[in-house]
C-alpha cells in the first residue's frame, strides 16, 4: 500500500471518528436537557401533592388538574372501569390564557 493511501485512510478514519464524537456529543446534550425538564416536572409534581387530601373526588379532580398542567394540555378525563362500564372522575380544563386551572366534577 502507498504512502498516499495510508494517509487517506487515516484522514478518512479521523474524519469518521470525529463525526462519531460529534454525534455523541450532541445526543449527551439531547438527554441532559431531557433529564433537567423530567427533574423540574418531577419536582413540580411534589409540590402540587402537598395539596392531594380529603374527599377523592376532589382529590381526582386536583390530579386531573396536575396532569393538565404538568404536560401542558388543555383538557385531562380520567376514568376508571368498573365492570364492562369506563366512568369518567375527574375532568379538567386548563385555561392557558389566564394561567389557572378548572376542574369540574362529573
Amino acid at each position: 500500500m502507498s504512502e498516499t493511501n495510508e494517509t487517506q485512510l487515516l484522514e478518512e478514519e479521523v474524519n469518521r471518528l470525529r463525526r462519531r464524537v460529534a454525534e455523541l456529543e450532541s445526543r449527551d446534550i439531547t438527554e441532559r436537557k431531557q433529564a433537567g425538564q423530567q427533574v423540574k416536572r418531577l419536582q413540580k409534581l411534589s409540590e402540587l401533592s402537598v395539596t392531594l387530601a380529603g374527599d377523592p373526588i376532589d382529590v381526582f379532580r386536583r390530579v386531573a388538574a396536575m396532569i393538565g398542567q404538568l404536560l401542558d394540555v388543555r383538557v385531562v378525563c380520567l376514568s376508571e372501569v368498573r365492570g364492562d362500564e369506563l366512568h369518567f372522575t375527574g375532568l379538567a380544563r386548563t385555561l392557558v390564557n389566564l394561567g389557572c386551572l378548572g376542574c369540574l366534577a362529573l
